[in-house]
């Protein structure tokens, strides 16, 4: 991509477009070295101001972090989470160009108990299907998550369909739209199973997510989401 100084967009801020592109596109992997500034310089034709300004939006934004004597890296950037609306987490970041994948750790078919009787509005004793995934973005992992649905609502639902369909799909396949949802956030320090699973140290922060999805005014999931805050972001939309 060519920066034009003549259709009256900065020329830093058409420098961060085209490398922030390397880095979502997988043309630049995390963790390598990025050109030196005299290099963007001579291969854009650019002055050296400009490329400052662009790496400083690029490193604000942790697409890029620089290493005192060893040059600049491409970073991990957060994905930014808009929350305004009803959303699938995971429709949402693939509309944003990232690549997601999914990994059901463990399928249970349980009594729902006091808690999450409550929380479902149901009978302790009403079984529910306990479904933790792990979802990865880009290859990297960054969402533990653990959903409880009462099996009445999809009876004989499968480990190999949900995994296939996604769970939100599998749900309308008998019916159950989730269509609104309550959420709680937490900031967190991740324990020890996040820290091995997102493969992070200790210290790092994340969200711990409460979700009750919704279909109509009828439970039909609540879900316990730990996220590495390293990766993600959130955006409230006031009106």
């Amino acid at each position: 991509m060519i920066i034009n100084d003549k259709n009256g967009v900065p020329l830093y801020k058409q420098l961060d477009e085209i490398l922030r592109n390397k880095i979502l596109s997988g043309d630049w992997k995390p963790d390598t070295k990025i050109p030196t500034e005299p290099e963007l310089c001579d291969a854009y034709k650019i002055s050296r101001t400009t490329v400052r300004l662009a790496l400083e939006e690029l490193k604000k934004d942790g697409f890029i972090y620089r290493r005192q004597g060893k040059g600049t890296f491409v970073g991990h950037p957060k994905i930014d989470q808009r929350l305004s609306s009803f959303y699938s987490f995971t429709d949402e970041i693939q509309e944003k160009g990232y690549t997601i994948q999914k990994e059901i750790l463990s399928w249970k078919e349980e009594k729902a108990g006091k808690y999450l009787g409550e929380k479902l509005n149901i009978f302790p004793s009403i079984e529910v299907y306990k479904i933790e995934r792990i979802l990865y973005c880009n290859g990297k992992p960054f969402v533990l998550e653990t959903s409880y649905i009462p099996m009445s609502l999809c009876p004989g639902l499968e480990r190999d369909f949900v995994m296939k369909n996604g769970l939100y799909n599998s749900l309308e396949y008998y019916g159950v739209r989730p269509n609104k949802a309550l959420e709680m956030f937490e900031a967190i320090i991740l324990d020890s199973r996040c820290q091995k699973i997102f493969k992070t140290s200790s210290l790092t922060p994340g969200f711990l997510v409460h979700r009750t999805s919704c279909h109509n005014d009828t439970p039909v999931e609540y879900c316990q989401c730990y996220l590495n805050g390293n990766l993600v972001k959130y955006n409230v939309e006031l009106k």
